[in-house]
């Protein structure tokens, strides 16, 4: 079995410290700068009446959970890297630019039909609901509500970061970068701001990715808009709210015309 030398430490901290920098550039600093600072009360773009849940509190309790949870994982690929039981190379440069692109997007596509799935059963099945239940007691959901999972939930959903690099030859660089745009993307999907503009649906390509208001509808209705990068698996199994588009082009009049969203969002049924 491998020995870890004091070189192996400071490359396992110096990859903690960047999935740090990661989560708390992603997800502290739009809560922060959107929510916290009152930003958000004079924007145009809100879209839910009252973004700062009292559960704020919780949520950042669980994503400390989960956080650990991320963290105890990847010392688990770490350990299994240097005793070469993982596909992962040593240096980003070891591929080419093309299977860097490859990759990440193999990765994102796979994440989201696992998310989706797991998510969906986790709505199926009471067994399961009762633990994903801790996530949607977020109503007006923030950033802070990206890893606000009960542990349960949250290591189902992690388990994929685990698993991935024992299928694919990838470098940490890579999972780095896919674990960044995991975190900006559910950060976006959880602010109470729609980001997009108006055109952005008629664009093809760009008209495959979620927004706020999708998720924001999922927090509210918990019936559909399972996915989390994409529209296609909501559209696939007909789990896409069908008053998605038209609400979200509600919101952008309301966004051309200046003014705030005055209906109070409907509260989600209890579990």
């Amino acid at each position: 079995m491998y020995s870890f030398s004091i070189v192996d430490f400071q490359e396992y901290f110096f990859q903690v410290f960047m999935i740090l920098v990661s989560y708390f550039t992603m997800v502290f600093i739009p809560f922060i700068f959107f929510v916290k600072s009152g930003n958000f009360e004079s924007s145009p773009r809100k879209i839910l009446t009252e973004p700062f849940s009292q559960e704020n509190m919780n949520a950042i309790l669980n994503s400390l959970k989960n956080g650990g949870i991320l963290l105890l994982f990847h010392f688990i690929l770490f350990f299994a890297y240097k005793n070469g039981l993982t596909k992962l190379v040593p240096n980003f440069s070891d591929l080419s630019i093309t299977a860097h692109i490859l990759l990440i997007g193999i990765y994102l596509f796979t994440h989201d039909f696992y998310f989706f799935i797991i998510h969906k059963m986790m709505h199926k099945y009471p067994i399961l609901m009762r633990y994903h239940a801790e996530h949607h007691k977020d109503h007006n959901p923030t950033p802070l509500s990206t890893l606000n999972f009960h542990v349960v939930e949250g290591s189902l959903q992690l388990a994929f970061f685990l698993v991935f690099p024992f299928c694919f030859s990838m470098s940490f660089g890579d999972l780095y970068i896919c674990l960044s745009i995991m975190f900006l993307l559910n950060s976006l999907g959880h602010l109470p701001l729609e980001f997009y503009p108006k055109w952005f649906y008629n664009v093809p390509f760009l008209n495959l990715f979620n927004c706020a208001t999708l998720h924001i509808q999922h927090h509210q209705h918990a019936k559909s808009n399972f996915g989390l990068y994409y529209l296609w698996w909501d559209k696939l199994f007909g789990t896409l709210s069908p008053n998605y588009y038209s609400e979200y082009q509600k919101i952008q009049e309301n966004i051309e015309k200046g003014r705030l969203k005055s209906e109070v969002p409907e509260v989600l049924e209890e579990y």
